[in-house]
Parts: C-alpha cells; sequence; structure tokens
C-alpha cells in the first residue's frame, strides 16, 4: 500500500461552510471520494457556523463569502475557536481572496472547481496529521 493509500483511508472530521447547496455537495463528494471514512458537517451562515465551531475539526474547508457573513470576519470568527484547525479558503473569485492577509490557519487559498488543487491541499493537511 502506498503512503497516499494510507492517507486517504484516514477518518477526518470536516466543518464545511458553504451557503450554495450545489456547490456543498460538489465539495463534499469530492471530500469523502478522497477521505470516504470521513464525516462532513455542514454550515451555512453565521449562527449555524457559531454553534459548529462548538465542536472539534481536523479540517475547514470555507467558502468565503456567506450572506450574513464574510471575509476577515468570518476568518476571525474561525480563529476564536479554531486557530489550530487548518482551513482552506474557497471563493468562486480568487481575486477576492488572493489580496487578503493569510491568518496562519488558512492553509490555502483556492478557487472553487479546482478539484487538483483541492486534492493536493487535503493530502498535504492529512500528512502533516
Amino acid at each position: 500500500m502506498t503512503r497516499e493509500n494510507e492517507t486517504m483511508e484516514q477518518a477526518i472530521s470536516i466543518l464545511v461552510v458553504e451557503d450554495n447547496d450545489t456547490d456543498f455537495l460538489l465539495l463534499q463528494r469530492q471530500l469523502l471520494k478522497l477521505l470516504p471514512s470521513s464525516t462532513c458537517k455542514r454550515a451555512i451562515n453565521r449562527s449555524e457556523l457559531i454553534e459548529l465551531l462548538q465542536h472539534p475539526y481536523d479540517l475547514i474547508v470555507s467558502d468565503y463569502h456567506l450572506p450574513d457573513i464574510e471575509g476577515e470576519n468570518l476568518l476571525l470568527l474561525i480563529a476564536e475557536s479554531h486557530f489550530d484547525t487548518p482551513c482552506l479558503l474557497l471563493s468562486g473569485s480568487i481575486e477576492s481572496v488572493t489580496s487578503l492577509d493569510t491568518p496562519a490557519h488558512v492553509q490555502a487559498r483556492l478557487q472553487k472547481g479546482d478539484t487538483a488543487a483541492l486534492r493536493a491541499a487535503v493530502l498535504a493537511i492529512v500528512q502533516q496529521r
């Protein structure tokens, strides 16, 4: 068995912060295809995010924009309780996140739909565990 296969068999707890149903389903499918034993929880707004941040996660994958919170405020909210949890920041427009000062817990800024970049980022995070 290769190291990559061993990594892919690890079960991790993932929080996905995404308000768009289609984007969430695609992302969840990609994550569970890569890490089939893992679990995904979903927050679609600020109040759900606050509630779900009460629990531990191995990875947080977050859209940059939610209806009631976005950008740096969203990242600060996540960092308040999960500063040591790796976070992947997604956006439909990569330009909206490339100008940010990236907090330490943000491992990568990715464009939505870039499956290869998502796979590489998730594998790198899992291999560091």
